[in-house]
């Protein structure tokens, strides 16, 4: 685990992706240059963006061996960055959620996608998958979406 943790080191990002460092062992599920993400859909939530960030924050640190690296806040976008860790070698994947008001809805996008080559199993698309079908069950108390006051 030492030697995948230098072979792969956290990244420090400041905005959300531009795009996949490569199309396999990737998923993007954006407007613009999704990457396998047939038959997904961009959530669209009647909630502020901080609350839309809070949900997707306990979703992802519910999961085992995820943390979250950065949290990346502007006046109008909330992004979150976590890593997940393989359940045997501790390969690292790394997930990035973002946040945007759009016509008082909160647009959430989502990529996630491994540091190393190795193949993924599909596990970054299961855990975009769960994290889809968790958040329309979150319990949301303000019900449009408003920017992140500074």
């Amino acid at each position: 685990m030492i030697f995948i943790h230098f072979t792969a080191p956290d990244p420090r990002v400041s905005v959300f992706p531009y795009k996949c460092k490569r199309e396999y062992n990737c998923i993007r599920l954006t407007e613009d240059k999704p990457v396998d993400a047939e038959g997904l859909f961009i959530p669209q939530l009647q909630t502020s963006l901080t609350e839309a960030a809070i949900v997707s924050f306990r979703f992802f640190t519910g999961l085992p061996r995820t943390r979250i690296l950065q949290r990346i806040v502007t006046n109008t976008s909330y992004t979150l960055h976590f890593r997940t860790l393989s359940f045997l070698l501790g390969f690292p994947d790394d997930t990035y959620i973002e946040a945007t008001c759009e016509n008082q809805y909160a647009i959430l996008e989502a990529q996630a996608e491994a540091r190393l080559i190795f193949p993924d199993f599909r596990g970054n698309r299961r855990r975009i998958e769960n994290w889809l079908n968790y958040l329309p069950k979150a319990n949301y108390d303000i019900t449009f979406c408003s920017m992140i006051e500074t």
